[in-house]
């Protein structure tokens, strides 16, 4: 099942290549971080996906999934690397809330479908140059498993005990565009107006996934914190409460809230 919305696509994409621009013409080259590239099909432009990087001077991208999860994200990326000839590009494996690169010394970063961790966010405005731009896109909320896990660490005592420290980022993920915003100018940054349409905005859209998807999901770290495993008491409790609350014919219900907003570093 494909967690994409069009602002987390269409919207990202244009947006990203706009200040792509707009920073070579303020700093006359552009540094381009990447958080949480995945396969890096919209870095490389590889397999039919449009590239927001194509006019930086220089990429880096890191990723800390060791693709465990949805297809091996490092060993296809390098794939898409080798196939795109992109000699201006450097993947890592590393995490966004460490990044290994120097203070300063990039002029853009785009996180999409990253995580909304503020330790991600101060790493961002140590490693962007004054007056350099940091895109975000998407969110990692499952609106109705995140609310059932909010219930539960009020509701059952044993579940609390286990999960307690997933409350926080439960919650950071679910607070949506103003409350993102609110993060943001907290790590330093200005939260650019945009023009009210094609940034700040948020959406939301519907889908219905399979058991074995629903699965997967709530075992990746970017979309519900890696907490459960389907066999154990909590994730049989968790499961069996999901599908009775919000499983049809069709799937069990998933809304994916997706913002978009940039920002820049004072």
């Amino acid at each position: 099942m494909e967690w994409t919305t069009q602002v987390d696509t269409i919207g990202f994409v244009g947006l990203a290549r706009k200040y792509v621009q707009e920073a070579k013409r303020q700093f006359g080259r552009v540094y381009l971080l990447d958080i949480g590239f995945g396969q890096a099909d919209y870095i490389l432009g590889t397999n039919g996906f449009p590239s927001f990087a194509e006019n930086s001077d220089y990429t880096i991208g890191i990723e800390p999934s060791e693709g465990r999860f949805f297809g091996g994200n490092l060993e296809k990326a390098v794939e898409n690397w080798r196939k795109s000839g992109k000699k201006n590009t450097l993947l890592i494996q590393a995490r966004g809330q460490s990044i290994p690169v120097r203070d300063s010394s990039v002029h853009i970063v785009t996180n999409k479908e990253s995580s909304q961790d503020p330790e991600i966010l101060r790493e961002t405005y140590r490693v962007l140059v004054p007056g350099g731009y940091y895109i975000k896109s998407g969110s990692c909320t499952w609106r109705e498993a995140t609310e059932l896990g909010l219930e539960l660490l009020q509701q059952n005592k044993t579940f609390a005990e286990k999960y307690g420290k997933n409350g926080r980022r439960w919650k950071r993920n679910s607070q949506g565009l103003e409350g993102y915003e609110r993060e943001v100018a907290k790590a330093g940054f200005e939260v650019l107006p945009g023009d009210g349409e094609s940034f700040p905005r948020q959406e939301e859209r519907t889908e219905y996934i399979s058991r074995e998807d629903v699965i997967k999901k709530l075992q990746y770290p970017g979309i519900f914190g890696g907490t459960f495993a389907s066999d154990s008491p909590e994730g049989r409790e968790f499961l069996e409460l999901l599908g009775q609350r919000h499983a049809s014919e069709s799937g069990c219900k998933g809304t994916r809230l997706g913002i978009l907003l940039v920002a820049q570093k004072a």
